[in-house]
């Protein structure tokens, strides 16, 4: 299920890209996918389109289970981890979403512009890792044959617990620039909960890129073939927005956007493999939106997602 390379010494799986952190666990392999997704901000009853962007993995099997329940070949735990590559203009190469434009309404009188950043965590000036883990048993239903390579493979949901920093760096009141000078953002991280669906592949199933591909993305989530990440994330309040006046505008921005359960869907295409002498790379620093064409595994852009109806007032 996966492409790994041995893991050697440090100067080959670390990255020759500044600020990309050494990978934590040893087999694997760099691979890189596109992401989009939408954000709701739930006390204004907006949703916010994330613009593509590109995710840099390194991932790798860490356990193999022998007969871990009747029926069952073996068990594969597989462990992920991400990280998204910064846009144009961001402070490093890795570690931030594209900016988002947050509109709403002041007091219900005066229309709110903010742009929000999206940072992963971050330590020794590199950014912490986005963890996924996915967990498949293989069993021994092929009906070709007892101990077939093509049984059933159960893949169980995958659930994602993490924390972002968020900053707010511009806000627009009825159009004018209020100039934050100020490290306006949440007093800690905003913890995120993102789950994607188990699946179970049917025996026979000799290309699993075929078959994913035929697949609704909102039915499964496997980080080698794509799918849908779906769940919220809770904004705490907001610190250090003062202005040049020398206003504090935290109140006002706790008061318009913090909360719990501001929900977030993201569908990931299929992923690129990129080899340099023999070796996997991440994405470089830059690649925050594009994907090369490789036609012996040809990566996909996830199609723009639609905003869910609004509920009636």
């Amino acid at each position: 299920m996966l492409l790994a390379c041995p893991w050697a010494s440090q100067a080959e799986v670390y990255s020759p890209y500044p600020g990309l952190p050494e990978p934590s666990f040893p087999s694997g392999s760099w691979g890189y996918v596109a992401q989009g997704g939408i954000a709701e901000t739930a006390k204004a009853r907006q949703w916010v389109a994330v613009p593509p962007t590109t995710v840099g993995y390194w991932s790798g099997q860490v356990r193999r289970d022998y007969a871990p329940e009747p029926g069952a070949l073996y068990r594969d735990t597989i462990r992920g981890e991400a990280f998204f590559v910064s846009p144009p203009g961001a402070a490093e190469p890795y570690g931030y979403l594209p900016p988002l434009r947050v509109r709403t309404v002041g007091f219900g009188l005066l229309p709110v512009e903010a742009v929000v950043q999206v940072r992963q965590r971050r330590s020794g000036g590199r950014p912490l890792p986005v963890v996924a883990t996915v967990v498949g048993t293989r069993f021994d239903d092929d009906p070709s044959g007892p101990n077939g390579p093509s049984g059933s493979m159960r893949l169980e949901p995958v659930r994602i617990e993490d924390a972002f920093e968020v900053r707010v760096t511009k806000v627009l009141v009825d159009g004018v620039d209020i100039g934050l000078t100020g490290a306006c953002r949440t007093v800690r991280p905003a913890p995120v909960v993102m789950v994607g669906p188990g699946h179970v592949i049917p025996p026979g199933v000799g290309d699993p890129q075929a078959y994913f591909r035929a697949l609704d993305p909102t039915t499964f989530f496997h980080p080698l073939y794509g799918g849908q990440l779906a769940g919220s994330l809770d904004l705490p309040a907001f610190t250090g927005c003062t202005t040049e006046s020398g206003d504090d505008l935290s109140p006002m921005i706790t008061l318009s956007v913090s909360g719990p359960g501001n929900r977030a869907v993201f569908n990931a295409g299929f992923p690129c493999t990129r080899i340099v002498q023999g070796t996997q790379m991440p994405p470089a620093p830059g690649e925050w939106n594009t994907l090369p064409v490789d036609e012996t595994y040809p990566c996909t852009t996830p199609d723009p997602m639609d905003y869910p109806d609004r509920p009636a007032d």
